[in-house]
């Protein structure tokens, strides 16, 4: 399965399904960007991130550590990998209008969804020695019985931070992209079964005040329950079938790019 990162955003199903409603999908969205505001004025609107561009390949592979909404100081892995195809052509200058595949190493894409996302091609091969092992090899029979891909948190996140900094501009994008190549990608990225592990050891002051894990704001929870078919589970959304019920500004947004050892790294402005 092929998509956009617009059309994941819009639809993780696919645009033609409709077990996901829009009021669903409206509710997840609506709960995900209260989260993300939360999480950046904690985080002092700072959010590493690291940009390549394989021209040989036409790709362009960006690299955020998105913070974890409850532990403080812990950050996630997350890589979006946009290419061109024939029905984008070069992609023009929206990197959201590329193809588009993911990775992460937050513990809900892992258990739930890279099984799936790697059985529909929308996982990023490259960083197969990143990821969980079991978790590519073994269908996710409790988490995802029905193989949906679906809503991850971080992925939206990171899709949420490039929005609002104009992050998929090609242009700015390969203005201030490393060159591309697997052991400066894959080296700068936690391997998720020592990620998953280094979360559980976390003590429980470094949780952040205040949060309950499965929090999600009223209104997003009413809607999302008065959808026909999604059932919403911690920070993953299952869907089960229809017939069950379930540094300074410069002011640019990029950031400061710092060249050590060229592997792209960024930070984005306060």
């Amino acid at each position: 399965m092929k998509m956009t990162f617009e059309q994941f955003i819009d639809n993780p199903l696919g645009k033609n399904s409709a077990v996901l409603t829009l009021a669903a999908r409206q509710a997840i969205m609506e709960s995900y960007t209260k989260k993300w505001d939360v999480i950046l004025l904690r985080e002092n609107g700072v959010v590493n991130h690291f940009f390549y561009y394989d021209e040989k390949h036409n790709a362009y592979y960006a690299h955020f550590k998105i913070p974890s909404e409850t532990i403080k100081k812990f950050y996630y892995d997350v890589v979006i990998k946009f290419t061109a195809d024939a029905r984008v052509g070069d992609g023009g200058k929206d990197l959201f209008k590329y193809a588009v595949q993911f990775y992460s190493n937050d513990p809900s894409f892992v258990y739930t969804y890279a099984y799936v996302f790697k059985k529909n091609e929308m996982f990023i091969n490259e960083l197969t020695d990143r990821m969980s092992k079991d978790a590519l090899r073994k269908a996710p029979n409790i988490k995802n019985p029905h193989q949906n891909t679906g809503y991850v948190k971080t992925i939206v996140f990171a899709y949420l931070y490039m929005k609002s900094k104009k992050l998929n501009d090609k242009s700015r994008f390969v203005t201030s992209a490393a060159t591309y190549t697997k052991s400066h990608l894959s080296g700068n990225i936690e391997n998720a079964d020592i990620k998953i592990k280094n979360r559980q050891e976390k003590n429980p002051e470094t949780e952040v005040e205040g949060r309950r894990r499965h929090e999600i704001p009223e209104k997003a929870e009413e809607k999302a329950k008065a959808s026909k078919g999604i059932g919403i589970m911690g920070n993953t959304h299952i869907i089960k079938p229809k017939t069950s019920t379930i540094s300074k500004s410069s002011g640019s947004g990029i950031g400061h790019f710092k060249g050590q050892k060229n592997i792209g790294h960024f930070k984005s402005k306060k």
